[in-house]
């Protein structure tokens, strides 16, 4: 039970991020603050991550490997994901990201690493692409800065595929891998707040106090933890599977909380992401390196 309490927890918090980014946008921040909030609220529980881990050579990711990482998944992945969330439907990011994310990782996992998968996992795949086409295409943008919000967030979804693929190759845990690329993240402080032009000192607090807190605390320290514990009880085949729920959450939570209304296109695309999903997820692939922690 606590395993899959933890496990929904940790999806409950990865789907919402959308719906509280969108939040604090409209809130008056902008996308330079959230970004600097995110990493400024997970540095502390980050840097005790690396500590427990060792500390020496950023928990053993290394600073190279970590860097890389920090490019793909850090500061830059979550400023797109930002600005795309300013004019994108919060439902929109939280079914292109993952569904891409899954389609990347297994096409790019074939070609590069080797990984051999069954045939139903790229029946799986389709199936997500099918949704996410019937997203774009289907009467899903109520304005052309939709669709560039929905491009940006397709260029995140890959980001975020790579970022997963990387854990896999180089046999990282998920949750060490995510401390260390959210410390050298870092590195985007003094830029913001020499050229950017924070407005985080004139947003209400409340505002602030919860991106900070839900952005980098809740989401890229918890429910990686989470995650990995669920992982670790439940198994990654199990925990996989469950992914399913982050678009639906994502969706529900953005009605609920962003006062979001999404088109029938988007319900179905939203029916075939989360069945690809599912269906990619249960067919057996074979990794060519053991998976100690997958990051999706």
């Amino acid at each position: 039970m606590e395993a899959w309490l933890a496990l929904g927890g940790a999806f409950l918090v990865m789907a919402g991020q959308f719906a509280v980014a969108k939040r604090g946008l409209s809130a008056g921040l902008t996308a330079y603050d959230i970004v600097a909030l995110r990493f400024a609220g997970a540095a502390l529980p980050a840097a005790l991550i690396l500590l427990r881990r060792g500390g020496a050579g950023l928990g053993g990711v290394g600073y190279g490997r970590g860097a890389v990482l920090a490019l793909i998944a850090g500061s830059p992945y979550a400023l797109l994901m930002y600005v795309a969330l300013r004019f994108a439907p919060a439902a929109h990011g939280a079914m292109l990201i993952p569904g891409l994310g899954i389609v990347v990782a297994t096409v790019v996992g074939a070609a590069w690493v080797g990984e051999r998968h069954a045939g139903g996992r790229y029946v799986g795949i389709v199936i997500v692409l099918v949704g996410l086409i019937v997203l774009g295409a289907g009467g899903a943008y109520s304005s052309r800065l939709t669709g560039v919000g929905d491009m940006l967030l397709v260029v995140a979804g890959i980001e975020w595929g790579l970022f997963t693929l990387l854990v896999r190759r180089w046999r990282l845990d998920a949750l060490v891998a995510t401390a260390a690329l959210a410390l050298l993240s870092l590195v985007y402080l003094p830029v913001y707040l020499l050229i950017l032009h924070p407005r985080i000192f004139a947003a209400p607090l409340g505002d602030v106090l919860l991106q900070a807190g839900y952005q980098g605390v809740l989401l890229t320290v918890c429910a990686f933890a989470a995650y990995a514990f669920a992982v670790g009880r439940l198994g990654a085949g199990t925990a996989a599977i469950a992914t399913a729920a982050i678009p639906v959450l994502g969706t529900i939570l953005a009605i609920v909380f962003v006062d979001e209304s999404p088109s029938t296109a988007t319900w179905i695309g939203l029916v075939a992401v989360c069945l690809g999903i599912v269906v990619a997820n249960t067919s057996r692939s074979t990794p060519v390196l053991p998976v100690r922690s997958p990051a999706s």
